[in-house]
């Protein structure tokens, strides 16, 4: 009897391979996370391709649309990176949980919208090549505006609902409304009261 194994040694200069791809697609149930694959993923956005085999270098290391767009921390980084990093290191990469998440651009470039500190340990501590990802890219009829707004919900709800990740503070749920007041996602009353 043979045992998958669903873990991934990590080795440096390493990459995933198209059969790891495949086990992650097949053992990630989208029923199990509506927020990335279901009814509770914002309309503005799809899924394009899930578990998909990418070039890390082909993944743009800028936010998208600027510095005050797809940020689901108020802080720089992960507070808890080292424990991430420990637990990667320790146990391996385990191909049980979503894969990162990259968005594709309207001029095809891809952006890190969830899976950053995994991206950090795989890319650029241990120099993986090819890294599994999930590709999302926006549905037709919805501005650039109205995709941010969606991206920027996306971010900080793969935080507070998946496993492995890291904590959402108060004060990124807070950074996040006040952006989204700024930018008029958030609509004002007659008092410029937020609604």
């Amino acid at each position: 009897m043979t045992t998958t194994q669903l873990y991934v040694e990590l080795v440096h200069g390493g990459s995933f391979t198209e059969d790891q791809a495949k086990l992650n697609r097949e053992i990630v149930s989208e029923g199990a996370y509506p927020h990335l694959y279901g009814h509770e993923l914002p309309p503005e956005i799809k899924v394009d391709k899930r578990s998909f085999l990418i070039r890390a270098d082909s993944v743009e290391s800028t936010a998208l649309g600027g510095i005050d767009v797809n940020t689901a921390r108020s802080q720089d980084g992960n507070p808890k990176l080292p424990k991430i990093r420990t637990g990667i290191n320790t146990f391996g990469f385990k191909l049980k949980y979503p894969p990162i998440a990259v968005f594709r651009s309207s001029n095809g470039k891809l952006y890190k919208i969830n899976g950053k500190t995994r991206f950090t340990v795989l890319v650029d501590e241990w120099g993986y090549e090819w890294i599994i990802v999930d590709i999302y890219e926006a549905n037709e009829g919805y501005s650039k505006d109205e995709v941010d707004y969606a991206l920027e919900i996306f971010g900080q709800s793969a935080n507070i609902e998946d496993d492995p990740s890291g904590d959402t503070s108060v004060e990124d749920l807070f950074d996040g409304c006040r952006r989204a007041i700024d930018r008029g996602w958030i609509s004002k009353d007659e008092n410029n009261v937020p609604e």
